[in-house]
Protein backbone atom coordinates (compact mmCIF):
# COMPACT_ATOMS: atom_id res chain seq x y z
CA UNK A 1 0.00 0.00 0.00
CA UNK A 2 1.30 3.47 -0.73
CA UNK A 3 0.21 4.85 2.29
CA UNK A 4 3.04 2.81 4.35
CA UNK A 5 6.22 4.41 2.97
CA UNK A 6 5.08 7.95 3.41
CA UNK A 7 5.95 10.08 6.14
CA UNK A 8 3.48 9.78 8.84
CA UNK A 9 1.70 12.13 10.90
CA UNK A 10 4.05 13.35 14.21
CA UNK A 11 1.81 11.88 17.12
CA UNK A 12 4.10 14.21 19.50
CA UNK A 13 2.70 17.04 18.11
CA UNK A 14 -1.24 16.13 18.81
CA UNK A 15 -2.41 19.02 20.65
CA UNK A 16 -4.24 17.47 23.71
CA UNK A 17 -7.12 19.55 25.01
CA UNK A 18 -7.65 17.66 27.61
CA UNK A 19 -4.55 16.14 30.09
CA UNK A 20 -6.88 13.92 32.10
CA UNK A 21 -7.89 11.82 29.65
CA UNK A 22 -3.75 10.53 28.56
CA UNK A 23 -2.52 7.51 29.30
CA UNK A 24 -6.32 5.91 30.02
CA UNK A 25 -5.43 3.34 27.65
CA UNK A 26 -3.42 1.14 30.10
CA UNK A 27 -5.60 1.23 32.37
CA UNK A 28 -7.11 -2.06 34.78
CA UNK A 29 -10.07 -4.10 34.12
CA UNK A 30 -10.51 -6.10 37.63
CA UNK A 31 -13.40 -7.76 36.31
CA UNK A 32 -16.56 -8.09 33.74
CA UNK A 33 -18.89 -6.89 36.84
CA UNK A 34 -16.79 -3.61 37.02
CA UNK A 35 -16.80 -3.00 33.29
CA UNK A 36 -20.31 -3.66 32.94
CA UNK A 37 -20.76 -1.06 35.89
CA UNK A 38 -18.65 1.43 34.21
CA UNK A 39 -20.68 0.70 31.03
CA UNK A 40 -23.77 1.78 33.11
CA UNK A 41 -22.18 4.78 34.38
CA UNK A 42 -19.86 5.99 31.47
CA UNK A 43 -21.69 4.19 28.08
CA UNK A 44 -22.95 5.80 24.84
CA UNK A 45 -26.38 6.15 26.19
CA UNK A 46 -25.54 8.28 29.18
CA UNK A 47 -23.46 10.84 27.64
CA UNK A 48 -26.57 13.17 27.63
CA UNK A 49 -27.12 13.74 24.07
CA UNK A 50 -30.43 11.83 23.42
CA UNK A 51 -30.77 12.32 19.89
CA UNK A 52 -27.11 11.31 18.85
CA UNK A 53 -27.19 7.73 20.31
CA UNK A 54 -30.98 7.31 19.78
CA UNK A 55 -30.58 7.37 15.81
CA UNK A 56 -26.44 7.70 14.96
CA UNK A 57 -26.07 3.92 14.26
CA UNK A 58 -28.84 3.93 11.84
CA UNK A 59 -28.63 6.96 10.40
CA UNK A 60 -25.09 6.57 9.08
CA UNK A 61 -25.40 2.92 8.68
CA UNK A 62 -28.23 3.06 6.51
CA UNK A 63 -26.93 5.75 3.67
CA UNK A 64 -27.27 8.82 5.80
CA UNK A 65 -29.98 10.78 7.91
CA UNK A 66 -32.93 11.50 5.99
CA UNK A 67 -35.34 13.71 7.76
CA UNK A 68 -38.20 11.59 6.39
CA UNK A 69 -36.99 8.01 8.15
CA UNK A 70 -36.90 10.07 11.85
CA UNK A 71 -40.13 12.05 10.71
CA UNK A 72 -43.93 10.21 11.34
CA UNK A 73 -46.97 11.01 9.32
CA UNK A 74 -47.19 14.94 9.23
CA UNK A 75 -50.15 16.64 10.27
CA UNK A 76 -50.91 19.76 9.36
CA UNK A 77 -52.17 22.59 11.87
CA UNK A 78 -54.79 24.41 10.57
CA UNK A 79 -56.14 27.86 12.20
CA UNK A 80 -59.87 28.20 13.35
CA UNK A 81 -60.47 30.89 10.93
CA UNK A 82 -60.07 29.43 7.46
CA UNK A 83 -60.24 32.96 5.89
CA UNK A 84 -56.72 33.80 7.95
CA UNK A 85 -54.54 34.18 5.71
CA UNK A 86 -51.70 31.90 5.33
CA UNK A 87 -47.50 31.88 3.55
CA UNK A 88 -45.98 28.74 1.71
CA UNK A 89 -42.04 30.30 2.78
CA UNK A 90 -40.86 27.76 -0.06
CA UNK A 91 -43.22 29.97 -2.66
CA UNK A 92 -40.82 33.68 -3.38
CA UNK A 93 -44.04 35.40 -3.08
CA UNK A 94 -44.92 34.01 0.01
CA UNK A 95 -41.80 34.64 1.41
CA UNK A 96 -41.50 38.35 0.94
CA UNK A 97 -44.78 39.46 2.01
CA UNK A 98 -44.57 37.19 5.29
CA UNK A 99 -41.19 38.66 5.90
CA UNK A 100 -42.77 42.52 5.16
CA UNK A 101 -45.47 42.16 7.30
CA UNK A 102 -44.09 40.19 10.28
CA UNK A 103 -39.93 40.97 10.58
CA UNK A 104 -40.44 42.35 13.96
CA UNK A 105 -42.49 39.30 15.85
CA UNK A 106 -42.15 36.09 17.34
CA UNK A 107 -43.79 34.96 13.86
CA UNK A 108 -40.41 35.80 12.22
CA UNK A 109 -38.42 33.94 14.70
CA UNK A 110 -40.03 30.71 14.32
CA UNK A 111 -40.79 30.77 10.58
CA UNK A 112 -36.58 31.18 10.50
CA UNK A 113 -36.12 28.04 12.65
CA UNK A 114 -38.43 26.31 10.82
CA UNK A 115 -36.53 27.52 7.46
CA UNK A 116 -33.08 26.16 8.56
CA UNK A 117 -34.23 22.82 9.40
CA UNK A 118 -36.53 20.66 7.88
CA UNK A 119 -37.84 19.14 11.21
CA UNK A 120 -37.63 20.53 15.27
CA UNK A 121 -38.15 19.18 17.69
CA UNK A 122 -41.12 20.72 19.59
CA UNK A 123 -39.63 20.94 23.30
CA UNK A 124 -36.20 22.77 21.47
CA UNK A 125 -38.54 25.63 19.90
CA UNK A 126 -38.34 28.12 23.04
CA UNK A 127 -33.99 27.58 23.13
CA UNK A 128 -33.15 27.43 19.87
CA UNK A 129 -35.69 31.26 19.51
CA UNK A 130 -33.83 32.26 22.30
CA UNK A 131 -30.75 31.53 20.79
CA UNK A 132 -31.63 33.70 17.57
CA UNK A 133 -33.18 36.56 19.64
CA UNK A 134 -29.53 36.78 21.57
CA UNK A 135 -27.13 36.31 18.82
CA UNK A 136 -28.56 39.73 17.74
CA UNK A 137 -29.77 41.71 20.69
CA UNK A 138 -29.96 45.02 18.89
CA UNK A 139 -32.59 43.45 16.01
CA UNK A 140 -34.03 42.01 18.11
CA UNK A 141 -34.43 44.45 21.59
CA UNK A 142 -37.87 44.76 23.35
CA UNK A 143 -38.99 48.45 24.17
CA UNK A 144 -39.23 48.58 27.58
CA UNK A 145 -42.77 50.80 27.58
CA UNK A 146 -43.73 47.99 25.20
CA UNK A 147 -46.87 45.81 25.83
CA UNK A 148 -45.69 42.17 25.15
CA UNK A 149 -47.85 40.51 23.00
CA UNK A 150 -48.39 36.48 23.67
CA UNK A 151 -48.69 34.49 20.71
CA UNK A 152 -49.83 30.67 20.47
CA UNK A 153 -46.80 28.79 18.81
CA UNK A 154 -50.19 26.97 17.12
CA UNK A 155 -50.95 30.30 15.79
CA UNK A 156 -47.86 30.71 14.02
CA UNK A 157 -47.62 27.21 12.81
CA UNK A 158 -50.89 27.57 10.93
CA UNK A 159 -49.60 30.94 9.50
CA UNK A 160 -47.09 29.54 7.70
CA UNK A 161 -48.47 26.03 6.98
CA UNK A 162 -46.52 23.87 9.15
CA UNK A 163 -47.20 20.47 10.24
CA UNK A 164 -46.96 18.61 13.53
CA UNK A 165 -45.44 14.88 13.86
CA UNK A 166 -44.71 12.23 16.10
CA UNK A 167 -40.75 11.14 16.12
CA UNK A 168 -39.90 7.23 16.18
CA UNK A 169 -38.82 8.30 19.87
CA UNK A 170 -42.60 9.38 21.07
CA UNK A 171 -40.87 13.54 20.42
CA UNK A 172 -43.40 16.24 19.02
CA UNK A 173 -41.62 17.50 16.12
CA UNK A 174 -42.91 20.71 13.37
CA UNK A 175 -41.92 21.11 10.28
CA UNK A 176 -42.51 22.96 6.80
CA UNK A 177 -42.66 20.39 5.11
CA UNK A 178 -39.74 18.89 1.91
CA UNK A 179 -37.57 21.17 0.33
CA UNK A 180 -37.34 23.78 3.49
CA UNK A 181 -34.15 25.13 1.97
CA UNK A 182 -35.79 27.03 -0.88
CA UNK A 183 -37.18 29.25 1.89
CA UNK A 184 -34.20 29.41 3.45
CA UNK A 185 -32.80 30.78 0.36
CA UNK A 186 -35.92 32.96 -0.38
CA UNK A 187 -35.49 34.65 2.75
CA UNK A 188 -31.37 35.05 2.36
CA UNK A 189 -32.02 36.27 -1.24
CA UNK A 190 -34.58 38.67 -0.80
CA UNK A 191 -33.18 40.03 2.30
CA UNK A 192 -29.44 40.10 2.57
CA UNK A 193 -30.02 41.83 5.79
CA UNK A 194 -30.95 38.14 7.17
CA UNK A 195 -27.90 37.11 5.62
CA UNK A 196 -25.77 38.21 9.10
CA UNK A 197 -27.94 37.20 11.53
CA UNK A 198 -28.25 33.54 9.69
CA UNK A 199 -24.10 33.83 10.06
CA UNK A 200 -24.58 35.05 13.77
CA UNK A 201 -27.46 32.22 14.62
CA UNK A 202 -25.17 29.26 13.17
CA UNK A 203 -22.36 30.38 15.18
CA UNK A 204 -24.54 30.58 18.71
CA UNK A 205 -26.11 27.68 17.93
CA UNK A 206 -22.65 25.44 17.14
CA UNK A 207 -21.77 26.32 20.57
CA UNK A 208 -24.53 25.21 22.52
CA UNK A 209 -23.93 21.69 22.63
CA UNK A 210 -27.11 20.44 23.81
CA UNK A 211 -28.25 20.94 20.22
CA UNK A 212 -25.10 18.80 19.24
CA UNK A 213 -27.06 15.89 17.57
CA UNK A 214 -27.09 14.23 14.19
CA UNK A 215 -30.57 15.14 14.40
CA UNK A 216 -29.64 18.83 13.89
CA UNK A 217 -26.18 18.66 12.67
CA UNK A 218 -27.41 16.78 9.53
CA UNK A 219 -29.72 19.36 8.75
CA UNK A 220 -27.60 22.00 9.23
CA UNK A 221 -25.13 20.48 6.80
CA UNK A 222 -27.36 20.52 4.31
CA UNK A 223 -28.48 23.93 4.39
CA UNK A 224 -25.21 25.27 4.27
CA UNK A 225 -24.86 23.24 1.20
CA UNK A 226 -27.69 24.62 -0.34
CA UNK A 227 -26.16 28.54 0.72
CA UNK A 228 -22.76 27.40 -0.18
CA UNK A 229 -23.92 26.45 -3.81
CA UNK A 230 -26.37 29.17 -4.23
CA UNK A 231 -23.26 31.72 -3.94
CA UNK A 232 -25.97 33.54 -1.96
CA UNK A 233 -23.33 34.04 1.25
CA UNK A 234 -19.60 33.63 1.53
CA UNK A 235 -19.69 30.56 3.47
CA UNK A 236 -16.38 29.77 2.76
CA UNK A 237 -14.51 32.48 4.43
CA UNK A 238 -17.02 33.80 6.72
CA UNK A 239 -18.43 30.99 8.06
CA UNK A 240 -16.13 28.09 7.92
CA UNK A 241 -13.07 29.48 9.80
CA UNK A 242 -15.73 30.01 12.34
CA UNK A 243 -17.18 26.32 12.37
CA UNK A 244 -13.18 25.24 12.36
CA UNK A 245 -12.92 26.76 15.92
CA UNK A 246 -15.34 24.39 18.08
CA UNK A 247 -14.44 20.44 18.19
CA UNK A 248 -18.02 19.80 18.84
CA UNK A 249 -18.53 20.67 14.59
CA UNK A 250 -17.22 17.75 13.56
CA UNK A 251 -20.36 15.87 12.63
CA UNK A 252 -21.42 19.15 11.35
CA UNK A 253 -18.69 19.36 8.74
CA UNK A 254 -18.24 15.73 7.85
CA UNK A 255 -22.12 16.09 6.10
CA UNK A 256 -21.23 19.24 5.16
CA UNK A 257 -18.75 18.04 2.72
CA UNK A 258 -20.80 15.07 1.63
CA UNK A 259 -23.36 17.44 0.64
CA UNK A 260 -21.05 19.20 -1.01
CA UNK A 261 -19.51 16.51 -2.98
CA UNK A 262 -23.04 16.02 -4.94
CA UNK A 263 -23.35 19.42 -6.76
CA UNK A 264 -19.85 21.40 -6.05
CA UNK A 265 -16.81 18.63 -5.69
CA UNK A 266 -14.38 21.30 -5.73
CA UNK A 267 -15.75 22.97 -2.17
CA UNK A 268 -16.09 19.24 -0.87
CA UNK A 269 -12.57 18.60 -1.70
CA UNK A 270 -11.04 22.35 -0.08
CA UNK A 271 -12.48 21.47 2.94
CA UNK A 272 -11.27 17.70 3.54
CA UNK A 273 -7.89 19.45 2.32
CA UNK A 274 -8.11 21.96 4.91
CA UNK A 275 -8.90 19.48 7.56
CA UNK A 276 -5.86 17.55 6.95
CA UNK A 277 -3.75 20.47 7.18
CA UNK A 278 -5.21 20.86 10.49
CA UNK A 279 -3.15 17.84 12.25
CA UNK A 280 -2.73 19.13 15.42
CA UNK A 281 -5.91 19.29 16.35
CA UNK A 282 -9.37 17.39 15.88
CA UNK A 283 -10.18 18.07 11.93
CA UNK A 284 -8.85 14.61 11.57
CA UNK A 285 -11.96 13.33 12.73
CA UNK A 286 -13.68 15.29 9.82
CA UNK A 287 -11.63 13.41 7.49
CA UNK A 288 -13.11 9.83 9.22
CA UNK A 289 -16.29 10.53 9.57
CA UNK A 290 -15.99 12.29 5.76
CA UNK A 291 -14.72 8.66 5.21
CA UNK A 292 -17.01 7.28 6.67
CA UNK A 293 -20.09 8.70 5.17
CA UNK A 294 -18.50 8.38 1.53
CA UNK A 295 -18.88 4.88 2.00
CA UNK A 296 -22.34 4.67 3.02
CA UNK A 297 -23.32 6.67 0.39
CA UNK A 298 -21.38 4.20 -2.19
CA UNK A 299 -18.75 7.43 -2.93
CA UNK A 300 -15.08 7.43 -4.12
CA UNK A 301 -13.37 9.10 -0.99
CA UNK A 302 -10.19 10.83 -3.03
CA UNK A 303 -8.51 10.57 0.47
CA UNK A 304 -8.68 6.84 1.40
CA UNK A 305 -4.58 6.74 1.85
CA UNK A 306 -4.45 9.93 4.68
CA UNK A 307 -7.48 8.17 6.42
CA UNK A 308 -5.00 5.57 6.94
CA UNK A 309 -1.87 7.73 8.11
CA UNK A 310 -4.62 9.34 10.71
CA UNK A 311 -5.44 6.12 12.08
CA UNK A 312 -2.12 5.02 12.04
CA UNK A 313 -1.02 7.75 14.53
CA UNK A 314 -4.79 6.89 16.48
CA UNK A 315 -4.11 3.56 17.51
CA UNK A 316 -0.87 4.54 19.13
CA UNK A 317 -1.66 7.01 20.51
CA UNK A 318 -3.58 7.59 23.95
CA UNK A 319 -6.26 9.80 24.11
CA UNK A 320 -9.57 8.62 25.44
CA UNK A 321 -11.71 10.83 23.70
CA UNK A 322 -10.04 9.87 20.04
CA UNK A 323 -10.96 5.84 21.41
CA UNK A 324 -14.82 7.13 21.88
CA UNK A 325 -14.86 8.41 18.29
CA UNK A 326 -13.35 5.60 16.48
CA UNK A 327 -15.54 3.34 18.50
CA UNK A 328 -18.78 5.55 16.43
CA UNK A 329 -16.94 5.02 13.32
CA UNK A 330 -16.36 1.32 13.89
CA UNK A 331 -20.01 0.55 14.67
CA UNK A 332 -21.24 2.91 11.62
CA UNK A 333 -19.49 0.97 9.04
CA UNK A 334 -17.77 -2.26 7.47
CA UNK A 335 -15.10 -0.27 5.46
CA UNK A 336 -14.04 1.74 8.44
CA UNK A 337 -14.08 -1.69 10.13
CA UNK A 338 -11.61 -3.46 7.52
CA UNK A 339 -9.41 -0.57 7.37
CA UNK A 340 -8.94 -0.22 11.10
CA UNK A 341 -8.04 -3.96 11.20
CA UNK A 342 -5.90 -3.20 8.02
CA UNK A 343 -3.82 -0.66 9.93
CA UNK A 344 -3.48 -3.02 13.33
CA UNK A 345 -1.75 -5.45 11.14
CA UNK A 346 0.49 -2.98 9.62
CA UNK A 347 1.32 -0.70 12.71
CA UNK A 348 1.66 -3.92 14.84
CA UNK A 349 4.23 -6.00 12.10
CA UNK A 350 6.37 -2.70 11.47
CA UNK A 351 6.72 -1.50 15.35
CA UNK A 352 9.46 -2.49 18.37
CA UNK A 353 8.50 -5.63 20.67
CA UNK A 354 7.69 -2.92 22.89
CA UNK A 355 5.41 -0.99 20.76
CA UNK A 356 3.48 -3.83 19.88
CA UNK A 357 2.67 -4.28 23.47
CA UNK A 358 1.45 -0.92 23.34
CA UNK A 359 -0.70 -1.79 20.38
CA UNK A 360 -2.31 -4.65 21.74
CA UNK A 361 -3.48 -2.91 24.90
CA UNK A 362 -4.76 0.33 22.68
CA UNK A 363 -6.56 -2.51 21.15
CA UNK A 364 -8.23 -4.00 24.18
CA UNK A 365 -9.20 -0.28 25.06
CA UNK A 366 -10.72 0.54 21.54
CA UNK A 367 -12.71 -2.34 21.84
CA UNK A 368 -13.88 -1.52 25.03
CA UNK A 369 -15.12 1.73 23.81
CA UNK A 370 -16.88 -0.18 21.42
CA UNK A 371 -18.61 -2.88 24.14
CA UNK A 372 -19.73 0.58 26.13
CA UNK A 373 -22.09 1.01 22.69
CA UNK A 374 -23.31 -2.42 22.17
CA UNK A 375 -26.94 -2.91 22.74
CA UNK A 376 -29.83 -4.54 21.49
CA UNK A 377 -30.00 -2.08 18.12
CA UNK A 378 -25.94 -3.23 17.31
CA UNK A 379 -24.74 -6.27 18.80
CA UNK A 380 -21.77 -6.92 16.98
CA UNK A 381 -19.20 -6.17 18.63
CA UNK A 382 -16.35 -4.69 16.63
CA UNK A 383 -13.06 -6.29 16.07
CA UNK A 384 -14.81 -9.24 17.80
CA UNK A 385 -17.79 -10.35 16.25
CA UNK A 386 -16.04 -9.58 13.27
CA UNK A 387 -18.32 -9.41 9.86
CA UNK A 388 -15.88 -10.38 7.74
CA UNK A 389 -12.58 -13.33 7.95
CA UNK A 390 -10.31 -10.43 6.04
CA UNK A 391 -10.94 -8.31 9.89
CA UNK A 392 -10.21 -11.95 11.58
CA UNK A 393 -6.90 -12.07 9.71
CA UNK A 394 -5.89 -8.92 10.33
CA UNK A 395 -6.05 -8.79 14.04
CA UNK A 396 -3.98 -12.69 14.02
CA UNK A 397 -0.66 -10.85 15.57
CA UNK A 398 -2.38 -8.59 18.21
CA UNK A 399 -4.31 -11.24 19.46
CA UNK A 400 -1.22 -13.76 19.79
CA UNK A 401 0.17 -10.47 21.73
CA UNK A 402 -3.14 -9.90 23.94
CA UNK A 403 -2.87 -13.75 24.81
CA UNK A 404 0.64 -13.79 25.56
CA UNK A 405 0.58 -11.25 28.42
CA UNK A 406 -1.51 -12.17 30.93
CA UNK A 407 -2.60 -8.27 31.76
CA UNK A 408 -4.00 -8.08 28.77
CA UNK A 409 -5.59 -11.77 28.61
CA UNK A 410 -7.26 -11.08 31.67
CA UNK A 411 -8.85 -7.76 30.56
CA UNK A 412 -9.78 -9.46 26.93
CA UNK A 413 -11.34 -12.23 28.75
CA UNK A 414 -13.54 -9.60 30.58
CA UNK A 415 -14.49 -7.84 28.08
CA UNK A 416 -15.71 -11.20 26.31
CA UNK A 417 -17.44 -12.33 29.93
CA UNK A 418 -19.16 -8.90 29.93
CA UNK A 419 -20.27 -9.20 26.61
CA UNK A 420 -21.70 -12.41 26.56
CA UNK A 421 -23.94 -11.96 29.79
CA UNK A 422 -25.51 -8.39 27.88
CA UNK A 423 -26.36 -10.61 24.73
CA UNK A 424 -28.59 -13.46 26.53
CA UNK A 425 -30.47 -10.22 26.84
CA UNK A 426 -30.78 -9.49 23.12
CA UNK A 427 -31.68 -13.50 21.68
CA UNK A 428 -28.68 -12.88 18.86
CA UNK A 429 -28.92 -14.16 15.89
CA UNK A 430 -26.70 -17.36 15.00
CA UNK A 431 -24.49 -15.44 12.59
CA UNK A 432 -23.12 -13.25 15.83
CA UNK A 433 -22.85 -16.50 18.18
CA UNK A 434 -20.77 -17.65 14.77
CA UNK A 435 -19.03 -14.42 14.76
CA UNK A 436 -17.91 -14.32 18.24
CA UNK A 437 -16.93 -18.11 18.00
CA UNK A 438 -14.28 -17.82 14.97
CA UNK A 439 -12.98 -14.66 16.99
CA UNK A 440 -12.25 -16.98 20.30
CA UNK A 441 -10.62 -19.20 18.14
CA UNK A 442 -8.85 -16.74 16.52
CA UNK A 443 -7.74 -15.50 19.83
CA UNK A 444 -6.28 -18.85 21.49
CA UNK A 445 -4.81 -19.65 18.04
CA UNK A 446 -3.09 -23.14 17.89
CA UNK A 447 -1.93 -23.36 21.31
CA UNK A 448 -3.59 -25.90 22.98
CA UNK A 449 -2.94 -24.40 26.64
CA UNK A 450 -4.63 -21.19 25.94
CA UNK A 451 -7.89 -23.04 23.81
CA UNK A 452 -8.07 -24.39 27.48
CA UNK A 453 -7.74 -21.31 29.20
CA UNK A 454 -10.39 -19.56 27.21
CA UNK A 455 -13.29 -22.25 27.25
CA UNK A 456 -12.70 -22.63 30.65
CA UNK A 457 -13.25 -18.27 30.89
CA UNK A 458 -16.12 -18.66 28.72
CA UNK A 459 -17.71 -21.55 30.56
CA UNK A 460 -17.35 -18.72 33.64
CA UNK A 461 -19.63 -16.69 31.87
CA UNK A 462 -22.89 -19.38 32.21
CA UNK A 463 -25.60 -18.28 30.50
CA UNK A 464 -27.21 -19.25 27.30
CA UNK A 465 -25.41 -17.54 24.90
CA UNK A 466 -22.20 -18.57 26.55
CA UNK A 467 -22.76 -22.07 26.17
CA UNK A 468 -23.67 -21.48 22.05
CA UNK A 469 -20.31 -20.10 21.87
CA UNK A 470 -18.54 -22.84 23.76
CA UNK A 471 -20.29 -25.37 21.32
CA UNK A 472 -19.86 -23.64 18.08
CA UNK A 473 -15.81 -23.26 19.36
CA UNK A 474 -15.61 -26.96 20.03
CA UNK A 475 -16.78 -27.82 16.41
CA UNK A 476 -14.62 -25.57 15.32
CA UNK A 477 -11.14 -26.38 16.57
Amino acid sequence: MSWENEKLYNVEEQDETNIDELNEGNEEIEDSEELEHCKNVKSFNAEGNRAQNQIFVQDIGNGGFTINYYLGDMQPVTKKASSDKTYDLRKQQDCIEFVENYNDSDFFVVAFILCVFEGVIMSDIAGIKACIENSDNKRFQKNENQDYLYTALNTIFATIEACKSTTKNGEQCISIGEKTYLALLNMLEQFPTLQDLFFKFVVSFTEKKKYHTLFYDFQLAASLAKIYSANIMDIKNDLLPELFKNIDNVYLLGKLICELHYNNEKESTYILEQCMEETNLWEWRVVVFSYVLFNRNRLSFPYEREVRRLLWNKIIGRKKSDYKFLAQMLLASKAFRNMICEVYEYAYRNSTYERQKEIAQNYIFLVRRCYYQVNLDYMELPMVACDSLHQQECLVDVLKRVMSEYRLRKQMYAILAAYLRELAEYEPEERVINHIAVFCCNLSSDDVEFQEDLLEALDKCHGIVAKKVIKKVIEIL
